[in-house]
């Protein structure tokens, strides 16, 4: 496995962040899952793995926990090498609702600063995904 990371300090190419913006249009409204906010992302890296799909890595910036996502939006998960092994981990595919559940989302009423827009849970007014909307 390889990885890619944004280039420079400034603001990122949209394309880093269009999976999670997709995913984001297609999460139900639902407790906990309402409070998925894209904005609440950081995108760490992206795994190239050749002839399969590339991964972005996304992490949380309250729960500290990855979402991992392919360009279709399919969810994946890290899986470790055996202990005592001298093979890599692997990316697995993950049901995206297994994806959003163990992000720990029902934990944000506790973790989000009160004062944010949206920060007792729920969706929020956003500026729209990677191509401006909703």
């Amino acid at each position: 496995m390889r990885m890619q990371f944004p280039e420079g300090d400034g603001p990122h190419d949209p394309e880093w962040f269009r999976p999670l913006y997709d995913v984001w249009r297609a999460v139900p409204a639902v407790a906990p899952f309402d409070r998925f906010d894209p904005d609440d992302f950081l995108v760490m890296g992206r795994v190239l793995r050749g002839p399969q799909p590339d991964i972005t890595l996304y992490k949380h910036r309250y729960t500290r926990r990855y979402l991992n996502l392919d360009a279709a939006g399919l969810a994946y998960r890290y899986a470790g090498p055996p202990l005592e092994s001298f093979r890599s981990g692997e990316y697995r595919r993950q049901d995206l609702t297994a994806a959003l559940r163990a992000l720990g989302l029902g934990e944000l009423p506790h973790l989000k600063v009160a004062s944010r827009p949206g920060a007792a849970g729920g969706r929020t007014a956003h500026s729209g995904g990677a191509d401006g909307s909703r």
